[in-house]
């Protein structure tokens, strides 16, 4: 055989592997059932720095709902950007209660802790898809209970 036809056939094999490579298997149930408890494992553990729930700090009674995000979640007050005319809060979150702005963190100081379920905090990227981009600091959005 000639060398062009050993690189032919060299090509014709390295296509084959490719193409089979790209083929879509069918993953067996073991393979998905896996797969779904470490993507559900991950998501929950990036989930637990951006949400904060009753259940972590229930014992707190008497304080008010800024001094539980200030104790569990220091790094939702923190501030993202410097201060500058596009940034109306300072680079600070802005904090949301059912969906509705309600002003600068200071907000929290006048909710009693007993009375939230969950405090999420929302990136200044996540924040601008859902609330729009007028809020560079990010959310932090406060959910009742009920």
């Amino acid at each position: 055989m000639s060398a062009v036809a050993f690189s032919r056939i060299g090509l014709l094999v390295a296509v084959a592997s490719f193409a089979g490579a790209c083929r879509t298997a069918t993953p067996s149930p073991s393979q998905s059932q896996y797969r779904l408890s470490v993507s559900s494992a991950e998501s929950a553990a990036k989930r637990g720095r951006n949400v904060l729930s009753y259940a972590e700090f229930e014992p707190l009674r008497t304080f008010t709902a800024y001094e539980v995000v200030e104790r569990y979640r220091p790094e939702f007050l923190q501030r993202r950007l410097s201060a500058s005319a596009g940034s109306p809060t300072g680079g600070f979150a802005v904090v949301y209660i059912d969906g509705n702005r309600q002003g600068g963190t200071d907000v929290l100081r006048t909710i009693p802790a007993t009375a939230v379920e969950e405090f999420r905090y929302l990136s200044p990227a996540a924040a601008g898809i859902e609330f729009g981009w007028a809020n560079p600091g990010g959310i932090i959005l406060v959910r009742f209970r009920r």
